[in-house]
């Protein structure tokens, strides 16, 4: 369709013929605008860190996604304090991490993103809801 409206257009530019004949071209040939799809209707999303340990503890951290940055960096201070976590949260690739994340957001899809276990019960699990 993009071709017959540039060959109309070169029609008006070389006085061919008026803006009023091509619009009755451009509506005989059913070209209409193109209209923007639907913006998707945002939910509120949250990302949600669990943490627990084998004695039963348990971290239960959820943020919206639109402080997701902000609580990435949070988990990365997790990471860098010391406990029983620290090894777990040390090999996540947080990279890696919020590159999956943005393209959950973008795709609508929701899930786990990481689950690391290890033998004797900690857990980590990464959800986007």
């Amino acid at each position: 369709m993009k071709e017959e409206l540039r060959k109309i257009l070169d029609l008006i530019e070389q006085d061919r013929i008026t803006a009023a004949q091509a619009a009755e071209l451009i509506e005989a040939m059913g070209i209409e605008d193109e209209k923007p799809d639907k913006p998707r209707q945002q939910t509120k999303r949250t990302l949600r860190v669990l943490l627990m340990s084998a004695s039963g503890e348990k971290v239960n951290v959820k943020l919206p996604v639109g402080l997701l940055k902000s609580g990435l960096d949070i988990g990365k201070h997790f990471a860098s304090a010391s406990g029983k976590s620290q090894e777990i949260l040390n090999n996540l690739d947080w990279d890696q991490l919020m590159t999956t994340v943005d393209q959950m957001i973008e795709d609508g899809t929701s899930g786990e993103i990481v689950h690391i276990s290890k033998p004797s019960g900690e857990r980590v699990l990464v959800l986007l809801e």
